[in-house]
């Protein structure tokens, strides 16, 4: 379903949430339909890892739903800021 509670197809939905976004917002009808084409979704459990320190930056991720914490290492340690 889109934002409005529509039926489309899944690559139809992320082009919609990829117009929403400033970064893909000037993209054309064609393109939109090319990098949809290459999202999918995946869930994560809570305290899961998605990528770590040193993993190839071969990959763009988005929170469509809930947050995400990124953490760097001990500079992250509550009371080290």
């Amino acid at each position: 379903m889109d934002l409005e509670g529509n039926t489309m197809s899944k690559q139809a939905e992320f082009a919609v949430i990829l117009k929403m976004n400033p970064m893909f917002a000037d993209l054309g009808a064609d393109e939109l339909q090319r990098l949809s084409g290459l999202c999918h979704t995946q869930q994560l459990a809570t305290g899961e890892v998605l990528f770590q320190k040193g993993d190839p930056g071969d990959a763009l991720f988005g929170v469509r739903r809930g947050q995400m914490r990124i953490e760097t290492g001990a500079a992250d340690a509550p009371g080290s800021h």
